[in-house]
């Protein structure tokens, strides 16, 4: 229920009538609004696109910026992803755009590889600290530690090129544990 001590929208109106307004302060002066009641409908839509984002923001933890680097430099895979983000966007949000996009072929990318060279990727995940990302609304997890490194080396394969694209697609083609190593330290260590 709404309070206010003097005529209604004057000095302190706040709160919400009857389910249906809001009354509040902005800045020294009171207004009213329609109440909103976020809804979480969990569409199959939306559960997609928060189990890519949500990986890949996981993911993206194990990249080391110039913020985490002592040498304030960071990895070769956050700069160049830094420099080749188109302007006034971040270089995790092209990240997120770019892995969205390519959501459905990597998971197939993924899937053909054989379990040897999924296990390439899984230790190399872990080796640099990776998890597995686990949805809140679903208990299975959505991309797994080895998953979420082939995500990474998907997007500095298609989207990166250079040096750290060409070790990404060494990584890819899954040669060695060596090689994918070598790509995990390009995520995750200053060169």
């Amino acid at each position: 229920m709404a309070k206010s001590p003097a005529p209604f929208m004057s000095i302190n109106a706040r709160g919400s009538i009857a389910g249906l307004l809001t009354a509040s302060n902005w800045k020294g002066i009171p207004y009213l609004r329609l109440l909103v009641t976020p809804s979480n409908p969990r569409t199959s839509g939306q559960e997609a696109v928060r189990l890519v984002f949500g990986s890949i923001a996981k993911a993206a933890k194990s990249v080391l910026t110039s913020f985490m680097d002592m040498a304030g430099v960071g990895s070769p895979f956050f700069v160049q992803a830094r420099d080749q983000a188109p302007s006034g966007q971040s270089w995790i949000s092209y990240l997120q755009q770019v892995s969205y996009a390519d959501a459905s072929a990597c998971d197939s990318a993924y899937s053909a590889l054989s379990g040897t060279v999924q296990g390439y990727f899984t230790t190399t995940a872990t080796a640099i600290g990776l998890i597995d990302y686990v949805p809140p609304s679903n208990p299975n997890p959505g991309y797994t530690a080895g998953k979420q490194l082939f995500a990474l080396a998907r997007f500095a394969s298609i989207t990166l090129g250079g040096v750290v694209g060409a070790i990404a697609d060494t990584a890819i083609a899954g040669g060695s544990q060596g090689d994918v190593d070598a790509f995990g330290d390009a995520v995750h260590l200053t060169s």
